[in-house]
C-alpha cells in the first residue's frame, strides 16, 4: 500500500489502513477512538452538528455536499462518519419546512460544548492516525516515541510532545507560549470567545489546541454576548485563534523531531 492510499483509507474508515498494513490491534483502537468520539458527540448535538459547516458550496457542488459534507471542518477528516451522519439527516424538500429545520439546527443544545469537542477531536484524531498509517506504509524506521503520538499529545497539551521526545526546554518555551496566548485571549473576551455556535469561523483555528477548547467549554451553557460587543472581544477572538495556529506549528515540530531521531537511529 502506498502512503497516499494509507492516508485516504484512514480518512474514509479510521483503522482500515492499519489492518491492511498488518496492525489489526492498532487499527481497532483507531476505529474505536475516531468513530466512538464522533458518534458520542453526534448523540449530544444531532443535526446541530451541521451548524458547523464553514461555507455554502457553489451550485455545482451542492449535490455533492448533500452526501459528502467536506465543508464541515474539522470533522471532515473523519470522512466516513460525517457522511454517515449526513445521510441520517431528515432535511425536508418543502422550503417552509426546510427553513424551520435550519432554524432548529441553530438552536443551542444542552452540553453542546462537550459534543462539539468530541466531534472535533474525532476529526483531528483521524489526521493523527492517518499520519501513523503513512509512517507504516513508508516502512519508516522506528523511534523511541511514535511520531503521530507526540503530535497528538501536543494537540491536547502544547509542549507535551516535545517533553516526551526529550526536548524539555523547547517543551516549556513553545507550550508556554501557546497556553499564555490562549489564556490572554480568553481573559480579554470574558471567557466567551471559544463557542462554536456563536463563532464558527474562529473555531477551526481554535480547535488546533484541543486542551484549550475542552477546558474553556467545560461547565458553559449557551453564552450570551453583550450588546454592544466590547471592542476588546476582537482581541480575544484573534488571540485564541492565533494560539491554535501556533499549536499547529508545535505539533508539526514535535512530529519532525521524532522523525529525525528515528532516521538518525537507522543510519549506520
Amino acid at each position: 500500500m502506498t502512503p497516499a492510499n494509507a492516508i485516504l483509507l484512514t480518512f474514509v474508515l479510521p483503522g482500515s489502513a492499519h489492518a491492511v498494513l498488518g496492525k489489526p490491534i492498532r487499527g481497532l483502537v483507531a476505529m474505536l477512538m475516531c468513530v466512538g468520539m464522533f458518534f458520542a458527540g453526534w448523540a449530544i448535538l444531532g443535526d446541530r452538528l451541521f451548524h458547523g459547516v464553514l461555507f455554502e458550496p457553489f451550485a455545482f457542488l451542492a449535490y455533492l455536499v448533500k452526501f459528502v459534507p467536506f465543508n464541515l471542518l474539522p470533522e471532515a477528516a473523519n470522512l466516513g462518519c460525517t457522511v454517515a451522519a449526513n445521510l441520517l439527516r431528515d432535511m425536508p424538500e418543502n422550503p417552509a419546512a426546510m427553513n424551520e429545520a435550519l432554524r432548529m439546527v441553530r438552536l443551542p443544545q444542552e452540553m453542546e460544548h462537550l459534543g462539539f469537542f468530541l466531534t472535533t477531536a474525532s476529526g483531528l484524531a483521524a489526521c493523527f492516525w492517518a499520519a501513523d498509517a503513512q509512517t507504516l506504509a513508508l516502512q519508516s524506521p522506528p523511534a523511541q516515541n511514535n511520531r503521530a503520538l507526540v503530535a497528538g499529545m501536543s494537540w491536547l497539551l502544547p509542549g507535551s510532545g516535545h517533553y516526551l521526545a526529550g526536548q524539555r526546554d523547547k517543551a516549556y518555551l513553545m507550550g508556554g507560549a501557546v497556553i499564555l496566548t490562549f489564556l490572554i485571549g480568553l481573559v480579554a473576551s470574558d471567557f466567551v470567545t471559544v463557542d462554536r455556535g456563536l463563532h464558527n469561523a474562529y473555531w477551526i483555528p481554535q480547535s488546533l489546541f484541543g486542551g484549550g477548547i475542552l477546558a474553556s467549554g467545560l461547565g458553559l451553557g449557551a453564552i450570551e454576548i453583550p450588546d454592544p460587543i466590547p471592542q476588546r472581544y476582537s482581541l480575544g477572538y484573534t488571540l485564541t485563534a492565533v494560539a491554535g495556529l501556533m499549536n499547529l506549528v508545535v505539533m508539526i515540530d514535535a512530529y519532525t523531531v521524532v522523525d529525525k531521531a528515528a532516521r538518525k537511529e537507522a543510519t549506520p
